[in-house]
Formats: structure tokens, C-alpha cells, sequence
């Protein structure tokens, strides 16, 4: 059986992999994209939701990952950082994030009709 530089360390990270890299970079840029798109907001929402779908993509293949390469290695203990919960907590914010922006278009849109 041929040994992948995957898991090597023991430690499983974003970096042991290119696609889990681009996956969660895409997921971290976007809401910072966001933010500077105060005036758009239907710009914001699209992204926050291309955020949440790029995390989800990449935590699927984090599972995949680590199933495939884990079954091979199952005598090592892998030890699971940060990171695992700060893929949770993007995607908490994120679903905020359009939640209440969703919400301000909503009470603009209102405050319009009002005119």
C-alpha cells in the first residue's frame, strides 16, 4: 500500500490537502467580500450563501478525507484541533449573516412602501 503525505503528521489539517485549502479559503473570502458590499445587499446575501455552500463543501470532504485515509491508519490517534469547530462556527455566522441581512432588506423594503 502506498503512504499519501496525508495524515502523515498525525495532525489533521486544512493543509493536508489542495482542495480543502480552496474549499475553506473560498468560505473565509467571501464574508470579507461581504462586508465591504453594505450598499448591495442582495450582492451580500448571494455571497453569504456561497459561503455557507463552499463551507459545507468543504467540511463533506474533510469527512471523506478523513474516512478514506483514516480507515488505512486506524492504529494512530488523530488528534483534532480548532479548526474542526471553526468550521461549525463559520457556518453558524454565516446562516446569521444572511439571516439579518434578509431581515434589514426586508424592513427597507417595508420602509419603502411606507413613501
Amino acid at each position: 500500500m502506498a503512504q499519501s503525505a496525508f495524515l502523515n503528521d498525525a495532525a489533521y489539517g486544512v493543509q493536508d490537502h489542495v482542495a480543502l485549502m480552496a474549499a475553506f479559503a473560498v468560505a473565509g473570502a467571501l464574508p470579507i467580500a461581504a462586508i465591504f458590499l453594505f450598499k448591495n445587499r442582495g450582492v451580500q446575501m448571494r455571497l453569504a450563501l456561497f459561503s455557507t455552500i463552499a463551507a459545507i463543501v468543504g467540511s463533506v470532504l474533510t469527512v471523506v478525507l478523513f474516512m478514506q485515509e483514516g480507515l488505512n491508519k486506524s492504529k494512530e490517534v488523530i488528534n483534532d484541533g480548532m479548526g474542526l469547530y471553526m468550521a461549525i462556527a463559520a457556518l453558524v455566522f454565516t446562516l446569521l449573516a444572511y439571516r439579518f441581512v434578509n431581515k434589514d432588506e426586508k424592513l427597507v423594503r417595508s420602509a419603502d412602501r411606507l413613501r
